[in-house]
Parts: C-alpha cells; structure tokens; sequence
C-alpha cells in the first residue's frame, strides 16, 4: 500500500518537461480489443471536516476495490465492457469527541461479488450507456455507494476528436447525480473539466499518453430527507489530477486525482442548523504488477 501510494505520488508531481514527449500530433483514442481482460486497483479516501458544538471533528473513510474489466465485443471501436469487483474494503474513522473513543473500523464488502456494472464506451471514452448487472437485491445501494467513491470517473477520460499535440487543452462538461442509499436523496456535482495533453512517457514498463485534468469551477448541491428532518447542502470546489493511458489501446494505466469541496448542509426540523464541511476525496487507480 505505501510502495504503491509513493509510485503514484511521484507520477503525478508536475515535472519540467516530459521524458519522452512526441512533437508529432496524434491522435487520442480508444482500441480496446474485444474479449480484453484488464485488472485494477483501486482506493478512493474520503477526508470531511466540520464542528459540532464548536467541537472539531474529522472523518476518514477509505474504500479499496480490485476491479476486472472485460471488453464483451468492440464494433467500429464502439467497445461494450463489463466492470466487475473481486474484493472490496471500507476502512471508517472518526474521531473528535474526547468522551467518546475514536471509532476505527474495517469491514469485508462481499455482496460485490457478482456484481456487474456493463457500459457503452465511444472511441473518444463517452460512455453513452450504462447497467447495472448483477444477482442480488443490494445492487442498487452497493452501487449507489461506489459511485459516491468516484472510482469510475478515472477508468475513462474523455478524449477530443481531433489530433492533439504536446500542450494542446480541451474541456469537457461534467454532470453527475449519486442517490442516497433507500432513495433518501440525491447529490448534484456539476462542472467543467480543462484537459492537458503532455504528450508521452514510459510509466511502469509501458509507453503512455500522459493527459492532466484540473477544474475550479466544480459545484455540488442536494437534498436528502428522513422522517421530519430535511438536509440540503450547496458548494463548491476543485480538482486536480494527471492519467497515463496505454497508446496502444487507451486504457488507462494509472491515473491519480484529488477532489477539494467546502460545501454548507443545512438541516431543518425541530430547529435549523447549518454545518460548513471540508471535504477531500483523493482517488487512486492503477493496474498491479502482480498476477492474480
């Protein structure tokens, strides 16, 4: 984990120049050869920190996946892909009451065994389609939890469509909405991602296509209710983050991000309550050097 942690690190730490870097355009798309079989590993870390009482106090929840990704068939490099779990890890801490004793916790998530999540990807890394697949009856709020991890924003960057060459920027637009686990609400982020081409470099053997993301203009906003009390929360924040994609195929090879929120909940009920929350979500994604 902390060998791991130290090469991605050193990945993403912004250089002079690029080692490696193509002066020729090219240019960016995906080639994912059908019945391909591509394996990560994956950690999203939630950090928030807020007060109550004028007592701070701060959480950490980390989840750590390792995924298997399958190219069901690939038309005109329209590629159909099914994301599966083979193990899964939630590590919670809480800690800020000196009454209470610091909460430290590690549990297994078995019900993602099974669980399949299958998406339509375009040759620019659109994903224009997806289902979830799976066997048993908590697949939507299994689901629901590893969307709000973010792990499956760093499987697929949005290329353009046209050819690219060292420096060239383009923005996509972001939109994405997280239910609450029974239908309880709803979290909106939206925003606008501005992309950096760096051009090449050999990353863990493998020569890649280095592509830097950053957004100041992220805003997140939403509403949850249950029973009298109705929270709704309103903020923003930023991103940063850099992706290595394999030039032969496009699929990403190692990618790390990190997710800066201050947003307000507001809770109504009995009496009205406002919390300002730090958020911090750091998203780590890389295929292992190991067998499995």
């Amino acid at each position: 984990m902390v060998l791991r942690s130290i090469i991605l690190t050193l990945l993403v730490l912004p250089t002079p120049a690029m080692a490696g870097v193509a002066d020729d355009a090219v240019r960016l798309t995906y080639r994912l050869p059908a019945s391909e079989v591509l394996y990560y590993d994956a950690s999203s870390t939630l950090t928030q920190r807020f007060s109550v009482m004028d007592r701070p106090i701060e959480s950490a929840v980390t989840t750590d996946l390792e995924l298997r990704m399958t190219v069901v068939e690939n038309v005109l490099q329209r590629a159909t892909v099914d994301v599966e779990y083979d193990y899964g890890r939630i590590h919670t801490r809480l800690e800020g009451f000196e009454e209470v004793p610091v909460q430290d916790t590690v549990i297994e998530v078995d019900a993602i065994k099974g669980l399949r999540l299958r998406m339509q990807v375009e040759p620019t890394g659109t994903v224009s389609s997806q289902e979830v697949l799976a066997a048993h009856e908590e697949s939507a709020e299994i689901m629901a939890m590893l969307r709000s991890t973010r792990i499956f924003d760093r499987l697929f960057t949005v290329f353009p469509s046209t050819d690219v060459s060292n420096g060239h920027q383009w923005s996509v637009p972001m939109h994405d909405t997280t239910i609450a686990p029974q239908g309880l609400g709803l979290v909106v982020t939206d925003g606008t991602l501005e992309h950096t081409f760096l051009g090449t470099r050999d990353t863990l053997g493998v020569t890649c296509w280095v592509v830097d993301v950053t957004s100041s203009s992220l805003r997140q906003f939403g509403e949850f209710k249950r029973g009298d009390v109705q929270m709704t929360l309103d903020g923003g924040g930023s991103i940063v983050g850099r992706a290595y994609h394999d030039l032969r195929t496009g699929a990403v090879v190692a990618s790390r991000s990190q997710i800066n929120t201050t947003v307000t909940m507001t809770f109504t009920g009995a009496q009205k309550t406002s919390i300002p929350v730090e958020s911090t979500v750091v998203l780590e994604l890389h295929q292992p050097t190991r067998t499995r």
